[in-house]
């Protein structure tokens, strides 16, 4: 899926930044950069590209240029807020053709391959690299400059991360990101209502089965695939975090029917609803 292309804002070729406040407010977007970004308080869901899944504190995930990416919180309780830090890098980063040196190659390669695809850290790389990103916010520029090097020179030398968006979906690189993010913002706006598919054709002047491939075409899911898959997500984190029945929580999320609900949450989970109760207690 590509979204609104934003400009990153760097005066240098690389920037560390603390972000604190209310929610996420960026929309679905995408910039020209590397990027980083440690979460440390916050949950809600996280798209990258195609991947669809839940962030929470301790998420570390580093994506490529023009992947277009959101952590969006879901009906956030006040006071909660947000707290993460990214560390974006200009494809000069730190100087232009450093990364040809042959020191530098399985940086290089790590840059070129999985991080195209956006990559989530695990295990014992995340742990490592967590404290190391923590530290570049007390250090002068030049410390920051090796940190970074070693951060990613840490995580070309590991195999524990997981990559995130699909070749398939990377392939497409000619879709209209205005009607996209018109689209996903509204159903995030919408996400415990009623949403049709006249809904969202009506948003983008197209005839509804027009938006329905449209849509596919340029995400590899249905509006309603796509729908539920955002709606699970916030199903987990109402069970997890709200005490909530699972009859309350799928309510809540807005299915209008609980076996509909269970059958749905299965196929994306791949178990019941009182399974993972059970394995989140």
């Amino acid at each position: 899926m590509k979204a609104l292309v934003l400009n990153h804002g760097l005066q240098e070729n690389y920037s560390v930044k603390i972000y604190e406040r209310d929610h996420f407010a960026l929309p679905y977007h995408q910039h020209d950069v590397y990027e980083l970004t440690l979460i440390l308080k916050g949950s809600g869901t996280r798209i990258i590209g195609d991947c669809i899944g839940n962030y929470s504190p301790d998420d570390l995930i580093l994506i490529g240029p023009f992947i277009p990416h959101v952590w969006r919180d879901h009906c956030v309780e006040a006071g909660l807020g947000v707290k993460s830090i990214t560390i974006k890098l200009s494809d000069q980063f730190p100087v232009k053709g450093f990364f040809e040196l042959p020191e530098m190659e399985k940086i290089k390669t790590l840059l070129n391959e999985p991080v195209s695809k956006g990559i989530i850290l695990h295990g014992k790389l995340q742990k490592k690299i967590k404290p190391k990103i923590i530290n570049l916010l007390h250090q002068t520029p030049i410390k920051q400059l090796l940190t970074i090097l070693n951060i990613l020179q840490c995580i070309a030398e590991s195999t524990e991360y997981s990559t995130l968006a699909s070749k398939g979906f990377l392939a497409n690189k000619n879709n209209d990101s205005s009607k996209l993010s018109t689209i996903t913002s509204y159903i995030f706006n919408h996400l415990c209502e009623t949403i049709t598919l006249d809904d969202l054709a009506s948003l983008v002047n197209m005839h509804p089965s027009s938006v329905g491939r449209y849509f596919k075409k340029n995400t590899g899911y249905s509006p309603v695939d796509y729908i539920n898959h955002i709606r699970i997500g916030y199903v987990c984190r109402m069970l997890i975090n709200n005490n909530l029945s699972i009859s309350g929580a799928c309510f809540e999320a807005g299915f209008n029917n609980l076996s509909h609900f269970n059958r749905v949450f299965k196929k994306i989970k791949g178990i019941s609803p009182s399974e993972y109760l059970d394995k989140m207690k």
